[in-house]
């Protein structure tokens, strides 16, 4: 596998234009990775950039959308992910309970928004990712390579 990239964001809260400058802005990425509270933003996208794959997972500002999946698996070029926007697993207060569901799932990386504060930490081998909030102009890009993923965080 070559290394490859995908773009990190969450809590864009209506924020579109920051989501379409950072598709413009980072043209060589073809995977984004929305954790919620911003779902529009990503459909919208998804819809505007079709060759590229868009996961997306609904945070708690996100109650109008119709059956929104509140968290996800996705083997991602190779990288078992879980994301999910944290809301449920009380990350304000202590990511123990995040950490946990991510190691029951066996997956290398938990990414997560909620706080709007960029965070990264490995425990037991599985980064716990959180890009901050779009809407503050935060995000990040993730590298995934064999060797591992390799965690940037960003500010447009």
């Amino acid at each position: 596998m070559k290394n490859v990239q995908i773009l990190v964001v969450s809590d864009s809260h209506g924020e579109s234009d920051r989501l379409w400058e950072l598709c413009e802005r980072h043209p060589e990425i073809d995977t984004v990775c929305h954790l919620g509270d911003g779902m529009r933003e990503a459909e919208d996208m998804a819809a505007v950039y079709p060759h590229r794959r868009f996961f997306w997972v609904a945070g708690n500002c996100d109650f109008a959308m119709m059956s929104p999946p509140l968290m996800r698996e996705e083997c991602i070029y190779g990288k078992r992910l879980f994301l999910t926007h944290g809301h449920m697993f009380g990350v304000k207060g202590d990511l123990t309970r995040l950490a946990e569901a991510g190691l029951a799932r066996g997956v290398e990386a938990v990414l997560f928004g909620h706080t709007h504060r960029p965070f990264e930490e490995w425990r037991n081998g599985m980064l716990l990712f959180n890009p901050g909030s779009l809407k503050n102009g935060d995000y990040g890009i993730l590298t995934l390579s064999e060797e591992g993923i390799y965690p940037r965080h960003h500010n447009i």
